[in-house]
């Protein structure tokens, strides 16, 4: 299991584009568990927002599975709303504290 760590996503548009998030009004991550089970947290812009990254800081017990994780950011700017691809990540066992 992994203790407090940092996650990052960049948004992208469907052509890859950079989306700039800097008026962003909801910026979230929503997370599944490889038990399936989900978890919601809100994320704040890394620097302006024009750079498209959103980050969260966990805590030392929400990242608390082995195996398969997946995130996806989900997004409201401009009026609208929208979801990102869903990306997978590995937690492992930790070595030593």
């Amino acid at each position: 299991k992994d203790k407090g760590l940092s996650i990052r996503l960049r948004i992208k548009d469907s052509e890859g584009a950079i989306v700039d998030l800097s008026t962003a009004s909801v910026k979230r991550m929503d997370f599944r568990r490889p038990d399936r089970t989900e978890f919601t947290k809100t994320a704040s812009l890394l620097t302006d927002g024009t750079d498209g990254i959103i980050f969260i800081n966990t805590t030392t017990d929400e990242i608390n599975q082995e195996g398969f994780w997946e995130v996806q950011a989900y997004i409201e700017i401009g009026g609208g709303s929208f979801s990102s691809s869903m990306a997978r990540f590995r937690v492992t066992e930790i070595i030593s504290d």
